[in-house]
């Protein structure tokens, strides 16, 4: 009979164990990211960070110069960066990256730019997508 209570314990404890990760819901997955930019050309991006306060850290130690800012934050979502040899710059945060590198060319055009390109590795930063 001991034996009988102690499997049933048990089995009504594993239930509930399981129960209890079956019901709790999971935290969302936590993506961050920030564009910083600075003078002569510099800017620096940040992706897929546990939060805001590290992406825009991290972006202003990529960007590399005393007087880089945060211009933008991002989070599961794509944002470009294009800048022009006149120094004007644009930046846009959309939900894919196609849509984001032609919104940030638009963006450096509508501020002066004259040869406006996307400036990063791929062209765009996504985070969490």
């Amino acid at each position: 009979m001991k034996t009988y209570k102690l499997a049933l314990t048990s089995v009504v404890l594993a239930a509930v164990v399981v129960a209890a990760g079956v019901v709790t819901p999971m935290p969302p997955a936590q993506a961050a990211g920030a564009l910083a930019v600075g003078s002569g050309g510099s800017f620096g991006f940040s992706r897929n960070h546990e939060s805001m306060r590290v992406a825009r850290r991290m972006a202003l130690g990529n960007c590399g110069k005393a007087d880089c800012h945060i211009v933008m934050t991002f989070s599961g979502s794509c944002l470009a960066y294009a800048s022009a040899s006149n120094g004007h710059w644009g930046a846009a945060r959309r939900g894919n990256e196609s849509i984001a590198r032609d919104s940030a060319i638009e963006e450096c055009e509508a501020r002066g730019g004259r040869d406006c390109a996307v400036r990063t590795n791929l062209g765009y930063e996504c985070d969490n997508l």
